[in-house]
């Protein structure tokens, strides 16, 4: 359960609502499920993406830096991963131009997220490799809507087991 300060942002920002969506599994995902990984150096945005991810029916992971990040993509080859920008210890673009270059996980699909002016203009040519750019704030609907059609093109192109 989110503690008490990110449940008044929840309610402050209106987002308090997103319990009341589904929280069925994607269809056609079988086997054991690919998580989706959160890489963000602030804890409330972090809590807030687990919120608005949590309805899609796969467990999150969090990561603090995108040195760890690293470590978990490569760990548990999450079907997803949302990446801060502006990290402390390696910031977004190292951490996705790694993950681009790495056999294991440059098929991952790579939401990145940053409040960064040229971000929330659109200009998101710094970002190679990445399949979406939000800017922050971010809208919770966007965000899971991005995050579903992502894993979702992911899961069908999958040859079956």
């Amino acid at each position: 359960n989110p503690s008490v300060p990110v449940v008044q942002l929840l309610e402050l920002m209106g987002m308090h609502r997103v319990f009341q969506f589904a929280s069925r599994s994607l269809a056609g995902n079988t086997g054991k499920e690919r998580p989706i990984l959160v890489i963000e150096d602030e804890l409330i945005i972090r809590s807030i993406a687990h919120l608005i991810l949590k309805p899609l029916g796969l467990p999150v992971l969090m990561a603090e830096n995108g040195l760890e990040g690293l470590h978990t993509a490569n760990l548990e080859h999450p079907s997803l991963i949302v990446l801060d920008y502006l990290m402390p210890l390696m910031d977004g673009a190292e951490t996705l131009r790694r993950l681009k270059a790495s056999e294991t996980t440059r098929d991952i699909p790579v939401i990145v997220i940053s409040s960064d002016a040229e971000v929330a203009a659109g200009d998101f040519q710094r970002f190679p490799g990445a399949d979406l750019c939000l800017s922050k704030p971010f809208s919770p609907n966007e965000m899971r809507r991005a995050a579903a059609r992502l894993i979702q093109g992911r899961t069908e192109a999958l040859p079956a087991a």
